[in-house]
């Protein structure tokens, strides 16, 4: 089923997952404003967000399998499956 994807991104989005709490973590230990709390902020942002869009990925993932029936495109790059015509 699609080079199983939707496992390589539920890992992704645990890996990512673990970084966010480990950054939030260490944001606690900051007591005063330091500059590296802007490199740690971004990566609590960044994760954040890449952890939901690679859950969101799966969903997608999934509808283009089982709903719209997408094959592996041939290599010309043409896809094959249902089109619109």
């Amino acid at each position: 089923m699609a080079n199983r994807i939707s496992l390589r991104l539920i890992v992704f989005a645990c890996i990512c997952n673990i970084i966010y709490n480990v950054m939030t973590l260490a944001i606690t230990g900051i007591v005063d404003y330091n500059p590296g709390c802007n490199v740690i902020i971004f990566f609590v942002i960044a994760t954040d967000i890449m952890s939901c869009m690679s859950l969101a990925m799966i969903g997608v993932n999934l509808v283009m399998i089982l709903i719209v029936r997408v094959n592996h495109p041939i290599p010309g790059g043409i896809p094959t499956g249902r089109t619109c015509w």
